[in-house]
């Protein structure tokens, strides 16, 4: 992972002053078919409070054209990732914050073993 991110509690704590920044983000990625977001590392998606939505159009058919998606489960993606982009205020449930105009999106699989890197 790199220096420079930050986690996604990290994110929640700077607030309003961190909103409009474009920034790297490290924590858990979670991708369905219906929605993409950051939770912090370790968290539990049910559980979860602090969510970041990814709003990037066509994010996840991006991601399933570079990048081995999980089968069989519930989720195309639940990886340790980092993702660089713009923090926005969300006004959808469930989610304070967003990340758009992404940059780059990395995800790291099997203790770091396999390692995907997409740019947007």
């Amino acid at each position: 992972m790199n220096e420079a991110s930050v986690s996604v509690s990290q994110v929640f704590a700077k607030g309003h002053e961190i909103i409009g920044k474009q920034v790297s983000i490290q924590g858990e990625l979670i991708v369905s078919s219906i929605s993409a977001y950051l939770i912090e590392t370790g968290s539990q998606p049910e559980s979860s409070a602090e969510k970041i939505i990814i709003l990037q159009d066509g994010f996840l058919e991006h991601c399933l054209s570079n990048i081995p998606c999980w089968v069989g489960g519930p989720y195309c993606y639940y990886d340790l990732a980092q993702i660089e982009g713009t923090v926005i205020s969300s006004n959808i449930s469930d989610f304070q914050l967003g990340l758009s105009s992404l940059k780059t999106l990395t995800i790291f699989r099997d203790e770091d073993e396999s390692v995907y890197s997409i740019d947007f």
